[in-house]
């Protein structure tokens, strides 16, 4: 019995040590979040002081996006950025650079996506959709790439901007850029829960299912203030009820009050292995149902679909490595049904140069997109008499800056509802399959 009183003290003794040493190399921010030098030790705490700071930048005049009740924050329409590299046209496209003509365009492509076909990083006329238009106008075409992409959007909000402000340009074509992580997205409503450190530190729509359908839930998205009060008082609040990330890693045992108990618990269940990438049925279920969507809505306008693959540079890694992506089952599935395109030929070319720091491609980068893209749509379309229509191909290719990719002309284009500029044009695409193409699970 005594033993046991003596190691059960020695234990205690040494386990207050170990508490005191743990408190001399945690830090703690004024948000109460734990820092073991820059790993964030369990709870996490979603940082209320830095929200309140971003939001009370977004309500700067000169801010470049803004609250927006149908899509969580959007352009602000006709900003420009301090260093004059960005510019917000009165659409709140993100404007190319260069269109200063008013003859209208025999060809409207209209790009949707987040930062990726935004053009983080990079100015104005080197974002991948400016430098399609610049390819295209090069061939003699009279062709518009409208932008629409929006930083930090998921799948779900780009194509809601897509219904509200898409549908309405009567777009030939529409490019949805797919960077895979937007797939994550669909299931956030919080974006501070999902990004801590965004730059836009609002709420979002998102999709949930209700029994054989989805419904959107977070619509009108809940305004800054709501948010802000969400952050400082996130118990029971009604803004996480959907919330996909609010998971474990912000949720504190009474045994958390120990500094030491959280590192033991942050070394033994890294909050990263719960937000890691990974396919999950429902993240694969909403996806598709938001892509058959959106082919449905541009369908309904006589345009055609095609999905851009833009992979993050880990995901391009994996790729060339020959290891499939997390989400490559899907992407896969996805060609079966639409028309793919697939740069990674030209962006395996690239190197830690041509990647900004934030992680967006260089200038150089999204030139191999575009061309990707331009090889796609065909390297010389033309105009011809007759009714609206699109020319597919089997999803057989990859792209590459100088190779042509196909997919299937499912949900394409249809004649008639679109005014005479549709009725007597129609896109001839030189698409030639790619003998070389190896299956998705080894791109």
């Amino acid at each position: 019995m005594r033993r046991f009183i003596l190691a059960a003290l020695a234990l205690s003794i040494a386990l207050v040590f170990a508490e005191g040493v743990t408190r001399v190399f945690v830090r703690v921010d004024r948000d109460g979040q734990r820092w073991l030098g820059e790993r964030r030790l369990r709870p996490w705490r979603i940082p209320s002081g830095v929200v309140e700071e971003r939001q009370r930048a977004l309500r700067d005049p000169g801010s470049l996006f803004v609250y927006d009740a149908d899509l969580g924050w959007a352009p602000r329409p006709g900003a420009r950025s301090a260093d004059a590299r960005v510019t917000i046209d009165a659409r709140g496209a993100r404007h190319d650079g260069a269109r200063t003509g008013t003859q209208a365009p025999d060809l409207r492509i209209v790009t949707i996506g987040d930062s990726f076909t935004f053009g983080d990083e990079v100015g104005d006329r080197e974002t991948w959709p400016a430098r399609l238009e610049a390819l295209l106008v090069a061939e003699g075409r009279r062709a518009e790439v409208v932008n629409l992409g929006v930083n930090g959007f998921g799948l779900d909000q780009a194509v809601l901007r897509f219904e509200r402000d898409g549908v309405a340009m009567q777009p030939d074509v529409v490019l949805l850029g797919l960077q895979p992580e937007n797939l994550l997205r669909n299931s956030n409503v919080l974006r501070p829960v999902f990004f801590p450190g965004t730059g836009l530190p609002l709420s979002k729509p998102r999709f949930v299912r209700r029994g054989d359908t989805w419904v959107v839930f977070n619509q009108p998205a809940a305004g800054p203030e709501e948010v802000l009060a969400t952050v400082r008082a996130p118990r029971d609040a009604p803004l996480l009820e959907h919330e996909g990330w609010w998971d474990d890693r912000f949720r504190a045992g009474p045994w958390q009050a120990s500094v030491l108990a959280s590192l033991v618990a942050t070394v033994l269940w890294p909050p990263e292995a719960a937000a890691g990438f990974r396919m999950t049925p429902t993240r694969a279920d909403l996806g598709t149902f938001l892509v058959d969507r959106l082919a449905s809505a541009v369908a309904d306008g006589g345009a055609r679909l095609v999905v851009v693959h833009l992979p993050r540079r880990e995901d391009l890694e994996d790729i060339v490595a020959g290891r499939e992506p997390w989400y490559g089952p899907w992407l896969e599935e996805l060609e079966r049904r639409y028309a793919v395109v697939r740069p990674e030929v030209g962006l395996a070319t690239v190197d830690e140069a041509d990647f900004e720091s934030g992680g967006h491609y260089g200038p150089r980068g999204n030139d191999l997109v575009a061309r990707a893209v331009r090889d796609h749509l065909g390297a010389s379309p033309v105009v011809r008499d007759g009714p609206a229509e699109a020319v597919g191909g089997p999803a057989e290719a990859v792209g590459g800056p100088a190779e042509a990719v196909g997919g299937p002309a499912e949900r394409q284009g249809r004649p008639g509802g679109r005014g005479s500029r549709m009725s007597t044009t129609r896109m001839v695409g030189l698409l030639q399959p790619s003998p070389g193409r190896r299956g998705a699970n080894s791109t």
